[in-house]
């Protein structure tokens, strides 16, 4: 009963998305196409902007400095009412629904909420002010003589109003001829010197305000890391001197006059104290509040609800040392790190050490815990790299200190329905099913036999030990079954760099037919197009590498890598043979009742992103995998196998329909089946075009291909070889539709395939002499562009595809 109560609410839920992701595509639709009628709400007394356009009057030679138009155009303002496809889909919302906009529900509530906007009206003033703005910025950036004007444009009987901005830079920008610190000898002001000597400003730049300002923050960052707590930035100032008729000018740098004489000081650390049981609302009294003085640091609060030690690793202070600015940051996000806390502070306050005259920094953290145990229910969507997309509901309860060291204990249910949106559907699992459990414990330390030291700069290391049970219900055909047990170590050095050592990682994989239905074995599976689903065990490790240089964000250009290595089975196997058994891939042995799969795995996916402008990115991708099963295994298990095709890969193309290398299945009962493979070549590139704040596109090729490490006589040429692979890439290109609410995206993609890896048709069987002309044959006969409009591949899922 309960199961069949499961899958009734499952269906309903899915069934009740599908409507309302209908309706919503319905809905944008419908504005879009209708949203020109906005214009009949408008006068031409009153007009609409429709925005701001910059236009530099550069000359015959004169160019303006790289990166200088972007920060001229934002000083443009006000933003316009945003346009999509042509239309005003915000300011459509806002006119439909304003009168009743308490009114609405479900759809038609979000809608307006979260993607209405007010009109935009043309405002003289504002223009005027804007073009100070752009005088005032090229001053700043080294024109010193540029001039602004600006005209009107009406447009709709003068219902739309735009403006045209004109800079007229006039001259090449200044640069700095020199740079100097004006000071005596001090040892502050040798520090200052002795940084200054790195400064860029040597490098004779352009003259730029904002340049101006990073240096003084530099300098400000380089003596808080030497012991000077008290000095800011606002204590330098700058002097120019231009007037040597050449377009540079002479900088000096000196500190200012009310300079306070204590920022001249050096400090050192102090007393240590850290109050866990701190409160706002100072009446409130502990009575178990103790202080604990044993640890290089002065512990205030309840050890019963948090321990000492806990917070040991996360503070970097020692008493003694000299003051470091890093050291307070990164003490902060440690501390945070630890996932007790809502509330972190570091207070510091001078003092004097009356023994040795120095000037201290005692510290004075004070901390407010969470409440430690917490509840919470979650209905996402999923997209798998098969192609199915679908609801699934997680029910989670947390204990964030269960131990009193700051250990987190989870455990989570959650269960889901999926089923395939767009492409060619072929598959005769009509749905996936899941329903799962999982739990976990996370140590915020490395837990080891022996002590393990690792560089730490703004999280802690981790231990987490996790056991999860998961049943999939590929409806109507079988039924799988795996449990998961882990031990991963997980440390990041620094915010670029990630290592996680997934040491112990044991599966245990079983599987059944599902009552009713007409096969006797699930080695008929590609009859039926379900995975190959084995009983099998695995035990492996896994190391994993990562790398991100930066926040797309905050960067014009972020790489990102992962690579991983990848083992199971070997220390079996090794015990077997040492015992006298010997497995082998004709004759495998058993582990606790079940085939143990023996592999090595190594893998690299390297991604970037480039910021062309403010509406454009370049994403790309470059992804290898090879895979090696041997000893007591004849190929990868089916959960560690390779794929290319569907949402997350190659677009243009069903999920999983592509490989291995040109092997050709003949159409008819067989020919939808999950192709995997052990190498796996991919290589992606998307630009994306921002069209307003919520909605882009995506302009996508793809290209890629599975192949197996060894000849198999059921795929003739599915095996990878260096003479031929490249012939056998598949190719895709085609446009994608994103709404990006940042805590969700809705990805919609048309893909087109352009090349397919084998011929798409044959009379005969699929034998060596008919891959052998799938390979050798022109390739137009396997370009399927020819074929477009009818060979469209659609694919709905969440999430950008890397």
């Amino acid at each position: 009963m309960s199961k069949l109560l499961v899958n009734t609410f499952l269906l309903n839920l899915l069934i009740f998305i599908k409507r309302q992701v209908l309706n919503f595509i319905i809905g944008i639709g419908f504005l879009s196409i209708f949203s020109c009628n906005v214009l009949s709400k408008i006068s031409a007394e009153k007009p609409l902007y429709a925005g701001g356009i910059l236009e530099v009057d550069e000359g015959d030679t004169l160019k303006l400095a790289k990166g200088v138009s972007y920060e001229l155009e934002d000083q443009i303002y006000p933003k316009p009412n945003s346009k999509i496809l042509g239309g005003r889909f915000g300011l459509s919302l806002y006119f439909k629904y304003v009168d009743r906009k308490d009114e609405l529900k479900f759809i038609k509530k979000f809608l307006y909420d979260k993607f209405s906007e007010e009109p935009v009206y043309y405002d003289d003033e504002i223009s005027k002010k804007v073009k100070k703005n752009i005088e005032d910025e090229l001053y700043n950036n080294g024109y010193f003589y540029g001039t602004v004007d600006y005209k009107t444009h009406k447009e709709k009987d003068g219902k739309l109003v735009y403006v045209t901005y004109t800079a007229h830079p006039n001259d090449h920008p200044y640069t700095i001829n020199s740079f100097v610190f004006e000071g005596d000898s001090t040892l502050l002001q040798k520090a200052i010197i002795e940084e200054l000597d790195k400064s860029i400003f040597h490098e004779k730049p352009r003259y730029d305000l904002d340049l101006l300002k990073s240096e003084r923050k530099r300098v400000e960052d380089s003596l808080r890391n030497n012991g000077y707590y008290f000095f800011k930035q606002g204590f330098l100032t700058y002097e120019a001197d231009s007037a040597l008729g050449t377009k540079s000018v002479d900088l000096f740098m000196k500190l200012k006059s009310n300079f306070p004489p204590k920022a001249s000081r050096k400090f050192y650390i102090g007393e240590i104290t850290m109050n866990t049981d701190f409160q706002q609302d100072s009446s409130k009294a502990f009575s178990n509040h103790v202080e604990i003085d044993t640890l290089g640091y002065i512990y205030q609060g309840d050890p019963h609800k948090l321990k000492p030690k806990a917070l040991k690793d996360a503070i970097l202070f020692e008493r003694g040392e000299l003051y470091k600015q890093n050291k307070h940051r990164n003490t902060l996000k440690l501390l945070s790190s630890l996932g007790v806390f809502s509330y972190i502070d570091l207070a510091f306050k001078e003092t004097t050490d009356s023994l040795y005259f120095e000037d201290l920094l005692d510290v004075s953290g004070r901390m407010t815990q969470v409440v430690p145990k917490s509840i919470s229910t979650e209905i996402g969507m999923a997209t798998w790299t098969n192609g199915y997309t679908g609801p699934e509901l997680e029910l989670s309860w947390q204990h964030r200190n269960i131990f009193g060291g700051a250990e987190t204990f989870s455990f989570s249910a959650d269960i889901g329905i999926l089923q395939q949106f767009g492409g060619s559907q072929s598959s005769d699992v009509t749905s996936i099913q899941l329903l799962g459990i999982d739990f976990s414990l996370t140590f915020p330390r490395i837990l080891f036999p022996f002590p393990v030291r690792l560089y730490k700069e703004s999280i802690l290391p981790s231990t987490k030990i996790s056991l999860s049970y998961e049943t999939y219900w590929y409806r109507p055909i079988a039924q799988l079954r795996i449990i998961n047990s882990k031990l991963t170590y997980d440390w990041s050095p620094n915010f670029n760099k990630r290592h996680i050592l997934d040491l112990i990682d044991i599966v245990f994989q079983n599987s059944e037919i599902e009552s009713g239905t007409e096969v006797d074995s699930l080695d008929d599976f590609p009859n039926f197009g379900i995975p190959r689903i084995e009983n099998e065990n695995i035990f492996s490790s896994k190391y994993t590498y990562q790398y991100r240089s930066g926040k797309i964000t905050e960067q014009d250009f972020v790489l990102g890598y992962q690579g991983y290595i990848d083992a199971a089975g070997n220390i079996i196997y090794g015990l077997q043979k040492a015992f006298g058994k010997n497995p082998t891939q004709s004759n495998p042995e058993t582990f606790l009742g079940q085939v143990y799969a023996q592999y090595v795995r190594v893998g690299s996916d390297l991604r970037s992103y480039l910021q062309l402008n403010r509406k454009f990115t370049l994403a790309s991708r470059i992804n290898v995998d090879v895979g090696v099963p041997w000893g007591n295994a004849t190929e990868l298990p089916f959960i560690r196998s390779y794929f290319v095709g569907g949402p997350t890969s190659i677009k243009s193309f069903n999920p999983r329909t592509i490989g291995p290398g040109s092997a050709y299945v003949m159409p008819g009962d067989n020919e939808y089946f999950e192709r995997d493979g052990d190498i796996k070549i991919e290589a992606n590139i998307e630009l994306r075009q921002s069209l307003s704040k919520f909605f882009k596109l995506g302009y996508f090729i793809d290209i890629g291909n599975v192949w197996l490490l060894n000849k198999n006589p059921n795929f003739i040429n599915g095996d990878f070889d260096f003479s031929r692979f490249y012939k056998e890439l598949a190719i895709g290109t085609g446009i994608g539709f994103r709404l990006d609410l940042e805590f969700f995206v809705l990805r919609l993609d048309l893909g087109v395939p352009v090349l397919t890896p084998f011929l798409s048709q044959f009379e005969d069987d699929p034998d060596t002499e008919i891959n052998e002309a799938a390979i050798n044959a022109p390739v137009s006969d396997r370009f399927l562009l020819k074929d477009f409009p009818s060979g469209i591949v659609f694919n709905l899922a969440i999430g950008y595809p890397f």
